[in-house]
């Protein structure tokens, strides 16, 4: 089992593809499903988005709620990663980009990014656990937020790569949060 973890907090916001299904998305206007994303996939998705949410329930944490534009935006990420056979936060669109589109369409804020990639026939649950067990990725986890979009993309060479995008769904004037550089 090879996994590789990245995690980057991004300081605006940040939205993904409505790729995953039921709990996963919200009625997000505007927002397209993804043609590449295949059933396989989205049900990975959103074994991951129910993981996430029962691993916050055991630590007191509320459930975050899907969210159509991260899902959208963790969706391309996804891909982009599999496609290139990267294993980095950055794709051409640019972290800096996706954040003050999330701001502006969203209104979510404060968004951070964990990624995985899983050569497993288990991606789902060992890409929660990876995170679960990694201190930094688990307070990332763990930390106040109230949106989730999950993208998964399988490669041509068979590995899983995941994408999660939290955020904060802020109201009132947007707030800008310095990372503190991960």
């Amino acid at each position: 089992m090879i996994f590789k973890l990245f995690s980057l907090v991004f300081s605006i916001g940040l939205p993904l593809l409505a790729s995953c299904s039921s709990q996963l998305t919200s009625g997000q206007p505007g927002v397209k499903v993804s043609s590449r994303v295949s059933g396989a996939e989205r049900a990975i998705a959103e074994r991951i988005f129910n993981r996430v949410n029962a691993e916050r329930a055991r630590s007191g944490r509320r459930a975050t709620q899907g969210n159509a534009g991260l899902n959208e935006l963790a969706q391309k990420q996804a891909n982009h990663l599999a496609v290139n056979g990267s294993n980095g936060h950055a794709n051409t669109v640019g972290s800096g980009a996706r954040a003050q589109f999330a701001q502006l369409r969203y209104n979510i804020s404060n968004v951070t990014e964990l990624a995985n990639a899983s050569s497993s026939s288990s991606p789902g649950l060992d890409t929660v656990n990876a995170w679960s067990n990694s201190p930094e990725h688990r307070e990332i986890m763990l930390q106040a937020w109230n949106r989730m979009g999950v993208g998964v993309s399988k490669s041509a060479d068979g590995n899983t790569y995941v994408t999660m995008l939290l955020g904060a769904n802020v109201s009132g004037a947007p707030r800008f949060v310095n990372s503190g550089g991960f």
